[in-house]
């Protein structure tokens, strides 16, 4: 009686050795690369659920592979990268079970200036008209604009780059054509955009 028993059992086992075998499914794999194709090692990947909350976080093998194995079904962000300054980022990945989704990332450093503020700042010059249109071919002329755009006359977009000193003041005047003129003043402590309006 007893060894009918052990024969009814044994095969209710054998599968349950054979599942726990099975490699674990893997929602992701990301690939970096240089700019160059070759691979990128020790570079921090990160899964975001929601996007702003790391749910799991890995690094590069020496192959520039990183595994996502575990995930939330919901759509989820994967970042790349050592800081937020240069960060990669792939938005609204779906895992779909059993498929493993592979993701190729493209990763150069472009580090943040932590703690370091240099000697200028860029000032961008927006000019426009009253409707919003941007206004090129129009010429600022000013004073403590260290350097800038080679002609100083603004682009095709309106636009015109400034390099000032930081704490600098920028004072000066956009003028169109028909003299139509714009004055623009102000303290520069950091890179800024300013938007120019120029009236008929």
């Amino acid at each position: 009686m007893r060894a009918a028993v052990l024969a009814l059992t044994e095969p209710l086992f054998a599968p349950v050795a054979m599942i726990a075998a099975e490699p674990p499914y893997c929602a992701f794999e990301v690939k970096v690369t240089t700019k160059s194709g070759a691979p990128r090692s020790r570079v921090p990947v990160v899964l975001i659920r929601g996007h702003s909350n790391t749910f799991l976080e890995t690094q590069t093998d020496t192959n520039g592979l990183a595994k996502l194995c575990d995930t939330p079904l919901e759509a989820v962000d994967i970042a790349v990268g050592f800081d937020v300054c240069g960060l990669v980022t792939v938005r609204n990945l779906h895992p779909l079970w059993p498929e493993t989704k592979r993701v190729f990332v493209t990763f150069e450093e472009n580090p943040c200036n932590h703690f370091v503020f240099p000697e200028y700042c860029q000032v961008l010059l927006r000019v426009q008209d009253p409707e919003g249109r941007p206004v090129g071919g129009v010429r600022f002329s000013g004073s403590l604009a260290e350097r800038g755009s080679e002609s100083g006359v603004s682009d095709e977009l309106g636009r015109i780059y400034l390099m000032v000193k930081r704490g600098g003041r920028l004072e000066g005047a956009v003028t169109g054509t028909r003299r139509r003129e714009a004055p623009i003043s102000a303290r520069v402590t950091d890179d800024v955009e300013i938007k120019v309006v120029l009236h008929e």
